[in-house]
Formats: C-alpha cells, sequence, structure tokens
C-alpha cells in the first residue's frame, strides 16, 4: 500500500501542512534567501513525521476542536533541518533523488538554513502549552546528543549494540515519538502508548534505513548507497556480521573497513543481502509498535497506524 493511500483519512490536513511549509520557507524579503530556501520545496520527504502528529491526535480525540497543523509543521521543520545538518557532517551528495543543499551551495548555507528551520519550528511551538515546547525541545536535545554520539563513535569497529541502539533511539526514535506525544498532548489526551508506538517505530525505521543503505538500490533509496560504512558508521547488519566471523575473518573486515574504498566496501552487500537476524530485530520492533497501538479505539486513524507498520515492514 502507498503512503498516499495510508494517510486518505488525514489528506486535507497533509496539504495543509505543505501550504504552511510553503509560507514558512518562502517568507523572506531579500530575492536570493527565498531563491536559495525554495530548493528546499524540490526535495520533499515521505511526510511520516507530520502524518503521525495528526493521527495521534485524531485517534486520541477526533472531536477536538484544537488546529494541530501548525504543531505537524514544527516537527517536520525539525526534521528537515536535522537532515540539512546530517548532510554537512555525513559530507552527503544525494537525498531524495536531488543534490543536497551542501553540494548545491557549500556547507555555510545548510548550516545556517538548518538554524533558521529549528527557529521556526520553536516559534510555532511557542503558540502552544508548555508541555507540547517540553516534550520538543526536550526531543532536540536527544537528537543534537545522538548526532553527535554518532560521529564520536564513527570508526570505532568494535561498537556494541547497546552503543548502537542509544544512537538510534536519541537520533531517530525520539522524534518519532514526540511526534505521536505532542499529537495527543495538542488535544489534551496525553498518551504514553502512543509515545511508546513512536519509539519502537522510529527504531524499527532507522534499523530498515540502516540496512537498506547497504543492501538497498540507490534508485529506490534516492540516494547513494554505503554511505554510512564510507564515513566510517557501524550500523547493526555490520555488528551482526562481525558476530559471524572468526577472529582472522573479523581482522580482514576492520582493515577492508577501515580503507574506505568504494568498491572493497560494495562488496560487503552480498555477505549482508541474507541478513536474517537484522530483519528479525526489525520485526521484533514493528510488533512492540502494534502492540502500542493495540488499546487504541478501532478507528481509520489507527488503521492507518496498522498501514504504516506493514508499510514499513514490507520495505525488507
Amino acid at each position: 500500500m502507498s503512503l498516499q493511500n495510508i494517510y486518505s483519512p488525514i489528506e486535507k490536513d497533509l496539504l495543509d501542512v505543505e501550504s504552511i511549509i510553503k509560507k514558512v520557507i518562502t517568507q523572506v524579503e531579500d530575492p536570493t534567501l527565498s531563491k536559495i530556501y525554495s530548493s528546499l520545496l524540490d526535495s520533499k520527504g515521505k511526510r511520516i513525521r507530520p502524518a503521525l502528529v495528526i493521527l495521534s491526535a485524531k485517534a486520541m480525540n477526533n472531536n477536538s476542536k484544537t488546529n494541530v497543523t501548525k504543531v505537524a509543521v514544527a516537527i517536520e521543520l525539525i526534521h528537515m533541518a536535522s537532515l540539512l545538518h546530517d548532510d554537512v557532517m555525513d559530507n552527503s551528495s544525494k537525498r531524495h533523488n536531488q543534490s543536497t543543499m551542501n553540494i548545491k551551495f557549500g556547507n555555510e548555507i545548510p548550516i545556517g538554513l538548518g538554524d533558521y528551520l529549528y527557529s521556526s519550528a520553536l516559534e510555532l511551538i511557542a503558540q502552544h502549552d508548555n508541555a507540547v515546547m517540553k516534550c520538543v525541545v526536550s526531543t532536540v536535545k536527544d537528537m543534537s546528543e545522538g548526532q553527535l554520539l554518532q560521529v564520536l563513535q564513527r570508526d570505532n569497529l568494535d561498537l556494541s549494540k547497546e552503543e548502537y541502539f542509544l544512537i538510534v533511539k536519541k537520533k531517530t526514535g525520539s522524534l518519532f515519538s514526540a511526534s505521536c506525544e505532542v499529537g495527543s498532548l495538542i488535544v489534551h489526551k496525553q498518551s504514553k502508548a502512543l509515545s511508546e508506538f513512536g519509539l519502537n517505530f522510529g527504531i524499527a525505521f532507522q534499523l530498515v534505513d540502516d540496512y537498506l543503505d547497504i543492501v538497498g538500490e540507490e534508485k529506490k533509496l534516492g540516494k547513494y548507497v554505503q554511505q554510512d560504512l564510507l564515513v566510517g558508521e557501524v550500523t547493526l547488519p555490520i555488528i551482526h556480521l562481525f558476530e559471524m566471523l572468526s577472529d582472522k575473518e573479523k581482522k580482514e573486515l576492520k582493515t577492508l573497513l577501515s580503507s574506505k574504498d568504494k568498491k572493497a566496501i560494495a562488496s560487503i552487500r552480498s555477505k549482508l543481502s541474507t541478513d536474517k537476524k537484522t530483519k528479525e530485530v526489525i520485526s521484533f520492533y514493528l510488533d512492540k509498535a502494534r502492540e502500542n497501538i493495540d488499546s487504541l479505539s478501532d478507528s481509520e486513524y489507527k488503521e492507518s497506524f496498522i498501514q504504516l507498520i506493514d508499510y514499513l515492514g514490507g520495505r525488507v
């Protein structure tokens, strides 16, 4: 099932999200800045996080008159800002089948633009109560810590699962969790179950991304593959691969990874194309996410949550 079909119950809300994002990005008066900012609109993502905000709000209280759109926009702006900074730190050159902003304009512009998006997001969030603001600010802090930890752990070929999952939870899981939490907060129906759903779904989302970075196809992903390995980032499939090898083979793999040679690193793909262990861990977190929403009342919004789980599982 496509995301468009999954989003059908909140189609109008997501159109409003797009309209506000465009307004935020294009509202600057300087024509040069306007041109740079507008180029962001050429690289639209999946919009899963704002969809989670809206679905969470409607699943908890569909009769609420509270407009959740601006909060959904704020969450997406935070995500967009984090991608701009990530691309600079990872020296990425392609995302969503488009050249990244750092390739188009150099590193300074996307760093400044990311800061602009963060401040725009907080401006939108400031219009709501302290609980929403506290959740979002805490999440941005977690995301920043996760990104820093990931950079600090580059080239650590002995990275443990515990260290890896700490990075995943902070860098990715935290924003998915916050998306669901603020959705419920905004309609005054805070839901721990939805927050935990977001965390587990977000962890699974990152595991899928890490797996596909090694074995996926560039055209489908919209970005170059094996980028994590080329910048020295060890992910779960590599940790699992190390667990299967003899001491001699581990030494050989470490030499290969340390070389940062594209052809050599690409050879790892065949070793991991049948990686059942990572797929099992992905299924584990998706099952946990499914359990988290069992208690929700039946609705078309709950059905969309279920379909998102199936969609993500279907990517691997």
